[in-house]
């Protein structure tokens, strides 16, 4: 950022909002934005993004782990389950680790689970800044009793982070076939990390790419198994034993869309420098950009001179990775 120019022109040619990391400016609100404009960029507030499809029909970018190797982190890909309420339901498009449902094989519930932990715990620490850690609700998550076998699922519990029951992933709303038997919309392939083990450092996993097993939360045909999903998107609601080491996590979630400032494409919907058009896009993947609650000290207010606007700002933030950014919207809330 270049902290030592004060003022900043930009050519005035429709609506002018700021937006940073943090909120919209004062005096120049962030304007509502309810459906796709067919831009790179798209603002989202009011907890509006009906360009954002449930169903799996879409994608989006949130948080960081490890994927290539346990030695860095990269963004994460998570399909869309639904869009409604105000809230994206969200599950990892990968199998992200590998983890026992419990250490030892013994009775357990979800509630009372090793990986239920795990999730809550490690997974959000490595996988999440503080921003985004805010985004997620701790939601009410049902443990119903395995719908065939009757085994008991225990209580409900409240999570940030979960992994999907028999019931989620036989949704058709959620791009699930209701039925039991293989479909290509259960299947996960293995990361890079997930295939030299993960966190349990296991060689029973397959390769790079390929699909395989991860872990449903319900309990499989007894109380010491939990259900899962094969490496051919066949729900086995038998199960296995709970402390198998050879089936990964696929973590689900949601955030709430009240905390997204913008969506942008994947490559090339962020401008570099400089005024320039935000480009085409008709694309189903999408980056988050959140509201930082932190950046509340950031202010700024315009002014017009002639044909121009003088933007004055004060509070921002300095440092890598640090800068202002300046959005043109129409009378529709939309980028251009």
């Amino acid at each position: 950022m270049r902290n030592a120019k004060k003022l900043l022109s930009v050519l005035l040619a429709l609506t002018l909002a700021l937006g940073t990391a943090a909120a919209g400016v004062g005096g120049l609100p962030l304007r509502s934005s309810a459906a796709g404009t067919g831009k790179a960029i798209v603002l989202v507030t009011g907890g509006a993004a009906d360009f954002i499809k449930g169903a799996q029909q879409s994608s989006v970018w949130f948080g960081n782990y490890m994927q290539s190797s346990a030695d860095s982190k990269e963004p994460v890909k998570w399909r869309v389950l639904s869009n409604a309420d105000g809230k994206l339901f969200l599950l990892a498009d990968q199998n992200l680790d590998v983890v026992q449902y419990y250490e030892h094989e013994t009775s357990i519930t979800w509630e009372n689970s090793t990986v239920r932990s795990w999730l809550n715990g490690d997974f959000c620490s490595a996988a999440f800044s503080d921003a985004e850690h805010a985004a997620i609700p701790e939601d009410t998550v049902v443990n119903d009793n395995n719908p065939y076998y009757g085994t008991a699922g225990g209580n409900d519990t409240t999570d940030q982070v979960f992994l999907l029951s028999i019931a989620e992933a036989t949704t058709a709303a959620y791009g699930f076939p209701e039925g039991y038997d293989s479909a290509d919309t259960r299947k996960a392939t293995n990361t890079a990390f997930v295939s030299a083990g993960g966190h349990t450092g296991t060689n029973g996993m397959y390769a790079n790419g390929a699909a395989d097993y991860w872990w449903l939360r319900s309990p499989g045909d007894s109380s010491n198994c939990a259900a899962f999903v094969t490496n051919y998107g066949f729900v086995a609601d038998g199960g296995n034993h709970v402390d198998d080491d050879n089936i990964a996590v696929r973590p689900a979630l949601n955030i709430h869309l009240n905390a997204v400032l913008f969506t942008s494409a994947p490559a090339g919907g962020k401008a570099g420098s400089g005024l320039t058009a935000v480009s085409d896009y008709d694309g189903a993947e999408w980056k988050l950009t959140l509201l930082d609650e932190s950046r509340s000290d950031f202010t700024a207010s315009a002014c017009r001179l002639g044909d121009k606007w003088v933007i004055t700002y004060s509070g921002a933030t300095t440092g890598e990775n640090e800068k202002i950014s300046a959005m043109i919207v129409n009378g529709s809330g939309e980028v251009t």
